[in-house]
């Protein structure tokens, strides 16, 4: 037996029905079992079903095709990157490519911004602040070679939503294990749909602790929801080893009595003790060099007499030459 759940005067009925092969006697071709849905009076509701199974044919055509389009988008994009590492493109050919490609002009500001080293992907900070980038799609690549962005300022850009929903997809696919900082303030056309793209990312990001939202347009009630994922995130935040290991550096290097705990007193003499050593390290620096200006100007001023010297050495000579012709 196989059993079917419907609905009868608003209480969900189970029905038991025999079970038949699928190439039994008296039956031609498959064994088809359509499912029955019944009125609030127990009619049955033949017809809406049929709507039911159309609107469902049709969207589920519709996902398919959705689908083929985002693989060809795949796809061609990692056709892309392939030729990026192929052809050694920096962050600058990548973006000026990709602004060639989708027809987009260029951002003098943003240029200036990239490197131009081949196949140095390597940034952790991106600051793309003030720069009007009305389209974010021409920097989609850029972000995704740089596999260790962390920090990422995107402060009155004119993002909007539909903008700021295609960053954080982008974010989310490539950069959730990484990203720590983003700042999109300023960018007073975001408003509750960027911030539902937002929050999504915090979700997805757990590393993420500062989110820079002021003036913005996304609702206060948001916002507060917003704040409040981004303390969880920092107060779960994952410590990894290499942290870890700097930090312990540190506490010991400030608790010089290995009693395992640290003194206000001890604290204050490590802050001392670094201030000295940055000090010490910025005054070697500028001795450093004030001594190869000194020693550059020195240098030149020695060339300069040499230079005169030979000279004068010359002229003497033609004067010698000219005496012995002459005397001969």
């Amino acid at each position: 037996f196989f059993s079917e759940y419907c609905m009868y005067d608003g209480k969900a009925t189970q029905m038991s029905l025999p079970s038949v092969p699928r190439n039994s006697k008296g039956l031609q071709g498959k064994l088809e079992t359509t499912p029955i849905s019944f009125h609030e009076h127990g009619s049955l509701g033949a017809r809406k079903s049929n709507k039911v199974r159309a609107l469902a044919k049709k969207g589920s055509k519709e996902n398919a095709h959705s689908l083929a389009i985002r693989k060809d988008g795949e796809d061609a994009q990692t056709r892309r990157l392939g030729d990026y590492a192929v052809k050694r493109y920096s962050d600058y050919d990548i973006y000026v490519s990709e602004c060639k490609r989708l027809g987009l002009r260029e951002n003098s500001g943003i240029k200036q911004i990239l490197s131009q080293e081949s196949s140095k992907h390597r940034m952790t900070h991106l600051d793309l602040s003030s720069n009007y980038i009305p389209k974010i799609a021409p920097l989609l690549d850029v972000l995704i070679v740089n596999v260790f962005l962390k920090k990422l300022d995107m402060q009155n850009i004119g993002l909007d939503d539909k903008q700021t929903e295609i960053l954080v997809d982008t974010l989310i696919e490539y950069h959730s294990d990484v990203i720590e900082t983003l700042d999109v303030g300023l960018n007073k056309d975001v408003g509750y749909d960027g911030g539902m793209a937002l929050l999504r990312l915090i979700k997805e990001c757990p590393r993420l602790w500062f989110l820079g939202i002021r003036s913005t347009n996304i609702p206060s009630s948001l916002q507060r929801q917003v704040q409040w994922h981004l303390d969880e995130n920092y107060n779960t935040g994952v410590l990894e080893r290499v942290e870890y290991l700097r930090l312990l550096k540190i506490f010991r290097a400030v608790d010089v009595d290995n009693s395992g705990s640290c003194t206000i007193s001890e604290l204050l003499n490590y802050e001392l003790k670094v201030l000295k050593q940055e000090l010490l390290q910025r005054d070697k620096e500028v001795r450093s060099a004030s001594f190869r200006k000194l020693f550059e100007k020195e240098c030149s001023a020695l060339k300069a007499k040499v230079n005169k010297t030979m000279k004068n050495l010359d002229h003497d000579g033609d004067k010698v030459w000219m005496n012995m012709c002459l005397n001969h």
